[in-house]
């Protein structure tokens, strides 16, 4: 038997100066983080160290925020990636995987030239 657990954090938000156009990397914007990461065990959780840690993930994405990037996509590959070598290529778990990481980074009020109150990029990378 093997037990599929899904953890998520939804929302966290953020405030960064990130974007395209110059305007945005000074004013800055809030951002809305949703994580979700699929952990395999071949045993149930019990305790923490077995599993993933939220305030760890919720810190990564800080550290990550802090950057400048002009896309979204950019930061989410390097959300994933700081959360790859934090869980996954450290073989954090025993008896454990993660399969799956699964980001998806909102932009409050993008400067589109239109009434838009978010907009979206999602990333998901499988192990």
């Amino acid at each position: 038997m093997s037990y599929v657990y899904v953890i998520k954090l939804n929302q966290l938000s953020y405030f960064g100066f990130h974007g395209v156009e110059e305007h945005e990397r000074k004013t800055g914007n809030r951002y809305d983080v949703d994580i979700a990461i699929t952990l395999c065990r071949e045993i149930p959780i019990e305790n923490l160290s077995q599993t993933v840690n939220y305030a760890d993930i919720a810190n990564l994405v800080a550290q990550v925020m802090k950057n400048n990037f002009k896309l979204l996509e950019e930061m989410a590959l390097h959300i994933i990636t700081i959360i790859e070598k934090q869980y996954v290529q450290n073989s954090f778990f025993d008896n454990g995987k993660i399969t799956k990481i699964w980001v998806s980074i909102s932009k409050h009020n993008p400067p589109i030239g239109f009434l838009c109150k978010k907009s979206t990029v999602e990333l998901c990378k499988e192990y």
